[in-house]
């Protein structure tokens, strides 16, 4: 309270005694001191000293230049008229509002006058009387703790100019008419020019207008910039869609402007809120959300724009966080559907198996009880090993090796009982395999190799080499060619075909890739086409070649 105090009266003090050495009339330096004084008080020392420093300023300004004095004069009317405007104490406002009399006053009957060549008048004695009447109202609500609005330099701004404007059309007006007559027709057009303004604004609460075009008509109560920064620092930290919306919209409520808000999502007609929402409170409709926002005071048009804006880039990052969800629920059922598939595939040839088990018993064949005997093993582990992949489809163990040799031994078992040729080149004794990815490569190859026989292929072999870097598989017949355009697209996505979807060699690809091996078609020829699943190194060489 004392610093306070102390500081207003050092205001008034600077600028009685500008004004003293200076001799001009006190209204310029009165307008000046009240101002001084609203600025410096409660804003600590640094607030006082740049207030000071800055009034001292303009006041020098003013004693070289007449237009420099009615460039300050307009300056301090125009940031009085805003804190006045702003101002939630009364006799803080009245203050404001004398400060902003006097600066009118020194303006149009001293500074104007003098820089246009009119008529001057005394100005002195109604300055004093506002002078007089402006420091018993600033006195009053210091003695109030009247709480202050900081004011917005962009809208003081625009009302130093607009008085500028006004004192400058009544000096047009004195050419053609009394100084005093033009002045009334200057001051008669510029009301005009608010009333219908503030009718536009606010066509419902004309007393309201001042406050709504000081407020929210020239200046946004949160810029864009901070609240995208907002938003961006809450997407961040919130994975979850909606736990994003509910921290975005108390984000939103907390603005300066913003009472409370009710919100509902296209997903959820259950309506939720925050703060205080009035049953009169705009909607918003920004999909996909749709906002009842309360402002604090009258809701103006520019205030449900300001809200829109806001409300806006909040939808479209809510909007995204809900694509994101989309996406990851999308890549879950993918991969679902792919462990699916290759259980599927597993499963599919074992029933071939299974079914010319059956057909070789069925014939009473005396080899048939003992291929049988020999196949159970084998039918049993990859039974076991679908299974395992049923009970944790994503969590596929790495494939286990084996030796080259004792694995062809045990596939040649397994395929016995199909019409295929089964050889070796080269010695595959000592050679080590993954098995899993061996099996799934032979059970496909062989499988598109043997359904080739309906389109005129006679003969199918497969192959197990020993090659420079390891065990090289090789599945051929002589059969058509593949067609260029699904060849190309053969390993690479799942290529639709009469007898699937290409679901199996999309998959046997990837698997081949992350252990080190690739699959490849080897050869494409009418009476030569070659599926081979050949080591990383080697494969990398064939391609380059």
């Amino acid at each position: 309270m004392k610093r306070d105090f102390a500081a207003f009266v050092l205001a008034l003090g600077l600028a009685a005694a500008a004004c003293q050495v200076w001799g001009r009339p006190a209204a310029l330096g009165g307008a000046a001191a009240v101002w001084l004084a609203a600025r410096a008080l409660g804003g600590g020392r640094d607030r006082l000293g740049r207030a000071l420093c800055g009034g001292a300023l303009l006041l020098a300004v003013s004693v070289f230049s007449v237009w420099g004095a009615v460039a300050a004069a307009c300056l301090l009317a125009g940031m009085a008229l805003a804190e006045a405007l702003l101002a939630d104490d009364f006799f803080a406002g009245i203050a404001r509002l004398l400060a902003a009399a006097l600066c009118l006053v020194a303006l149009l009957f001293q500074l104007v006058p003098q820089a246009t060549a009119v008529g001057r008048f005394d100005p002195s004695l109604p300055a004093a009387g506002i002078f007089a009447a402006a420091v018993l109202a600033e006195g009053v609500a210091l003695l109030r703790r009247a709480r202050r609005r900081a004011t917005d330099p962009l809208f003081a701004a625009f009302l130093a100019v607009a008085v500028f404007a006004f004192a400058m059309t009544a000096a047009a007006l004195a050419k053609s008419a009394p100084y005093p007559a033009a002045i009334a027709l200057a001051g008669a057009g510029f009301a005009a020019a608010l009333a219908a303004a503030a009718l536009l604004v606010a066509p419902f609460a004309p007393k309201r207008a001042a406050e709504v075009l000081a407020s929210q008509a020239f200046a946004l109560e949160a810029p864009i910039e901070e609240w995208l920064r907002q938003l961006s620092e809450i997407a961040r930290d919130q994975s979850d869609a909606e736990e994003f919306l509910r921290a975005a919209m108390r984000a939103f409520v907390s603005l300066p402007g913003v009472r409370g808000a009710a919100w509902k999502t296209a997903e959820d007609a259950r309506e939720k809120r925050l703060g205080e929402v009035g049953p009169r409170a705009p909607t918003i409709a920004v999909p996909p959300l749709t906002v009842r926002a309360q402002a604090r005071g009258f809701s103006s048009p520019w205030t449900w724009f300001n809200h829109y804006l806001l409300l806006r880039a909040l939808a479209e990052h809510y909007a995204a966080k809900q694509r994101e969800e989309r996406r990851r629920a999308l890549h879950l059922v993918t991969a679902a559907h792919e462990a699916g598939a290759r259980v599927a595939h597993d499963i599919k040839n074992i029933l071939h198996a299974l079914a010319a088990l059956a057909d070789v018993l069925e014939r009473g064949d005396a080899r048939g009880a003992d291929l049988a005997r020999r196949q159970l093993p084998e039918l049993r582990r990859r039974l076991r090993m679908a299974l395992d992949k049923l009970r944790a489809p994503g969590d596929e163990p790495p494939s286990p090796t084996m030796d080259a040799a004792q694995w062809w031994e045990r596939a040649r078992v397994r395929f016995a009982h199909q019409a295929a040729e089964m050889k070796t080149a080269g010695e595959v004794a000592g050679l080590e395999i993954p098995a899993r990815l061996f099996d799934r490569a032979l059970d496909n190859f062989l499988e598109n190799a043997l359904v080739k026989r309906a389109s005129g292929a006679r003969n199918v072999w497969a192959e197990l080499r020993a090659g420079n870097d390891g065990a090289e598989l090789r599945v051929g017949d002589d059969g058509p060619a593949v067609a260029a355009k699904t060849a190309g697209r053969l390993f690479a996505r799942p290529v639709e075909s009469q007898t699937g979807f290409g679901v199996a060699l999309h998959h046997l690809s990837a698997e081949a890739e992350k252990t080190g091996w690739r699959a490849a078609l080897e050869s494409n020829e009418d009476g030569d086409v070659v599926f081979a699943l050949l080591p990383g190194r080697a494969a990398d060489d064939s391609g380059a070649a």
